[in-house]
């Protein structure tokens, strides 16, 4: 009875070879070194066809092979037997690859990656820039000042963890933060110019100095909470915003432009006339 059904198993995998050769070619995997560096790769073209791979995982042996670390734009290597090399061009960049990867400090993302994994870069605490060289018009992704955007600047991907200073204001083109993009930062401050984005899970996870996060007077749609971080309604005329040490956890001290009424406030999100 088993080697009936085997048999019938086999034709079936036949069958759909013959009719959707696509769906039981297996994955090609390979793994190769550069220096101190392993990459583990994966492609779903075939080992004849191999133009693109994308990166599944990455080992290193010291803390100085990845301080300052660029994405490869290929990785080659030899197959016994052949004389020739292969080296497909990496696209994209797995989910997790150098998660917790403390040792790194800045990282290059070149163009030739269109795909990259989220969350990514989550729990590299001392990473304080991420560059994408060439500009938002030549990628799928961008920068500004280290952090990293898609190539539209709509989406926020990830604030450096390692980042240092105390505020950050989003730009306004931001509809979107991914999951984990703006956790475990330096923060103790953020403000938005604009509607509240979509936020992905956890996006302001684990922020442990994050005091507020601060948006536009009079811009609704906003919730009172986002991660367990409060949010507060800044009036337009707002200068700048901090919670140094010291400054309750129920509020924010902002600082306005010169006016009769006073130099700064301490503004409570306690009912909506917050003002």
């Amino acid at each position: 009875e088993m080697e009936t059904l085997m048999k019938m198993l086999l034709r079936l995998i036949i069958v759909l070879a013959v009719l959707c050769p696509s769906i039981v070619l297996a994955e090609y995997i390979q793994t190769t070194s550069v220096g101190n560096i392993t990459y583990y790769l994966g492609s779903a073209q075939s080992f004849d066809n191999l133009q693109t791979c994308y990166i599944r995982k990455i080992t290193y042996k010291n803390a100085s092979d990845v301080k300052n670390y660029t994405f490869p734009a290929r990785v080659s290597w030899v197959t016994e037997g052949s004389s020739s090399p292969k080296a497909p061009a990496v696209t994209k960049i797995n989910s997790g690859v150098l998660a917790n990867c403390t040792d790194m400090q800045t990282v290059t993302i070149g163009t030739s990656i269109s795909t990259i994994g989220m969350p990514c870069f989550r729990g590299c605490t001392s990473l304080t820039d991420i560059t994408i060289p060439g500009g938002c018009s030549s990628t799928s992704y961008c920068d500004a000042s280290g952090v990293l955007f898609n190539g539209t600047k709509t989406i926020l991907k990830k604030y450096p963890e390692g980042k240092v200073g105390a505020s950050y204001t989003v730009p306004s083109t931001v509809t979107e933060l991914t999951t984990y993009s703006m956790s475990n930062t330096k923060l103790t401050t953020v403000i938005f110019q604009g509607s509240a984005p979509s936020f992905g899970e956890c996006a302001f996870a684990d922020n442990t100095s994050l005091q507020g996060i601060g948006y536009p007077q009079g811009i609704t749609g906003w919730p009172l909470l986002i991660d367990g971080v409060k949010t507060y309604a800044i009036p337009k005329t707002v200068q700048s915003v901090s919670a140094g040490q010291g400054t309750s956890n129920l509020g924010v001290t902002i600082t306005w432009a010169e006016n009769a009424v006073a130099a700064s406030y301490k503004i409570y999100r306690a009912s909506s006339s917050t003002g």
